[in-house]
């Protein structure tokens, strides 16, 4: 949370952290079993983040670890949103659940893993399943664990126009 108010500040944005209520095995996560829970999840995420964030002409999307799988959900699914990009940090899953051949048009999705992160492999074999769908989705890795790293994430903050 304070990482991303420090990038807000310098980029003069304005960001709405929202936290899941739900919780799997013991921890914070968001629900995301089929595509009508990543639907309601969306909802839920957009209704608590409305009061923040009044232009909606201009959002993108970060999510770290359960957070960054659930939003490449809404490209795996072509849940429509509002989003010009979402980026997915120290996330991996399974296209096993779409019904989607081709992703294309469903967003765009920026994968961020750390070198070191215990993911990292089942980060990128993520990426390929997601590719080999059609889907727009980058891959770039830098130098860390399972965290969120400040310089790559600022880069793909979009500054106000």
């Amino acid at each position: 949370r304070q990482l991303m108010g420090e990038l807000a500040a310098k980029s003069l944005i304005k960001i709405a952290v929202v936290r899941s209520h739900n919780l799997c095995r013991g921890e914070s996560c968001w629900p995301m079993g089929s595509k009508s829970e990543v639907e309601q999840t969306w909802e839920n995420i957009n209704s608590a983040s409305e009061t923040c964030l009044k232009d909606k002409k201009r959002r993108f999307a970060v999510g770290f670890s359960n957070g960054g799988y659930f939003l490449s959900k809404l490209l795996q699914q072509c849940i429509p949103h509002n989003l010009e990009k979402i980026v997915a940090i120290g996330s991996s899953g399974s296209i096993n659940n779409t019904d989607k051949n081709n992703l294309s048009n469903c967003g765009k999705l920026i994968m961020l893993m750390g070198k070191k992160d215990q993911i990292l492999n089942k980060g990128k074999s993520y990426y390929e399943s997601l590719r080999k769908k059609s889907a727009s989705v980058e891959f770039i890795e830098f130098n860390g664990g399972h965290e969120i790293p400040k310089i790559e994430l600022s880069k793909m903050i979009p500054l106000p126009k």
